[in-house]
């Protein structure tokens, strides 16, 4: 706990200099840019088998309908008791950060069930971080609507999303 602590403090004082060192360190990648770029997406595309590109369009496909189904039965409303009013109010947040793990098994799954019902909520921004992301992981996130796609993974990359760096 003390070494997460401490990962999410050097993040909050030194953004991406904190992120880039805890990356190097754990995860062994020397990044230029935490954030993935429109043409590694595109490069991504390409190295996805069909049979992969198609499971995943039919994956995020269901995933939408699902989200779709609960979003309509999440409904406003108001009521009176012994003088009190009561009610709630369904709002998106702003903006999302989704956590998608990497490492040796890509997990292209939790990209879309977690972008996917946040756009539908009406999430107006939607970031995904994974360490060493995989091409199956960035198409995912891409599919799926992610906004912008961050290359970076553990407490380095939570205390980014929570906190806020120059990039992420």
């Amino acid at each position: 706990m003390k070494i997460v602590k401490r990962i999410l403090k050097e993040v909050r004082e030194k953004g991406d200099e904190a992120v880039k060192r805890y990356t190097e360190k754990f995860d062994g990648a020397k990044l230029e840019s935490l954030e993935v770029s429109r043409s590694e997406i595109k490069r991504s595309y390409k190295l996805v088998n069909g049979e992969t590109m198609d499971a995943l369009k039919q994956a995020a496909e269901n995933v939408r309908f699902f989200a779709k189904k609960q979003m309509a039965q999440l409904k406003d409303f108001r009521v009176k008791r012994k003088g009190v009013t009561l009610g709630q109010k369904i709002i998106p947040l702003e903006r999302v950060g989704c956590y998608v793990p990497g490492g040796r098994y890509p997990l292209p799954s939790s990209a879309l069930m977690s972008v996917i019902p946040a756009k539908v909520a009406g999430v107006k921004e939607v970031i995904v971080c994974s360490p060493k992301i995989a091409p199956v992981t960035i198409v995912a996130a891409d599919l799926a609507g992610a906004d912008r796609i961050f290359s970076i993974g553990g407490a380095q990359a939570i205390g980014a999303m929570a906190y806020g760096t120059e990039t992420v």
